[in-house]
């Protein structure tokens, strides 16, 4: 049997409510790298299966709808809060492609979404994969609203 993995990173957006225009992407003001360490084994082959999204808040926020994580297997060049996603020339050789999370549904206090039918298979240096969250539409996000996305995965 292969051996099943599960990563975590959060991220904090800044205290305001700036509006997204459709492909900017969701992070800190300075722009932060996400990193899932312990993905798969070090060095190896890992099938990510799964992606999800949890927000720390009460409502779906205006506009809100599918979002765009970009892996990486080495850490990528940093991107602001709310600038256009671009993937430079020096990030090329490290991008290991993306994974669209579903539309968020409000479960209450807390919005989610997943996506379960990813097959995202990554050849690992080391044993952590590294992100930029990014949004496909346009939306009016929440004052610091944590965000925790989790990635599940398979040894190959």
């Amino acid at each position: 049997m292969s051996a099943l993995y599960k990563a975590e990173a959060t991220i904090t957006r800044p205290n305001d409510t700036t509006a997204y225009t459709a492909l900017d992407v969701i992070s800190t003001q300075a722009g932060a790298v996400l990193t899932f360490d312990n993905i798969g084994p070090a060095n190896g082959v890992a099938l990510i299966t799964a992606a999800k999204i949890r927000l720390d808040v009460a409502a779906v926020p205006s506009g809100m709808g599918v979002m765009r994580l970009h892996l990486y297997n080495s850490s990528p060049t940093a991107i602001a809060d709310n600038a256009a996603f671009n993937l430079p020339s020096a990030d090329r050789a490290k991008y290991i492609g993306s994974i669209d999370i579903g539309t968020p549904v409000d479960l209450g206090d807390t919005i989610w979404a997943q996506n379960n039918d990813v097959r995202n298979q990554v050849i690992l240096t080391g044993d952590s994969v590294y992100g930029i969250l990014q949004t496909v539409s346009a939306y009016t996000p929440t004052a610091n609203a944590a965000k925790t996305i989790t990635l599940l995965a398979v040894e190959l």
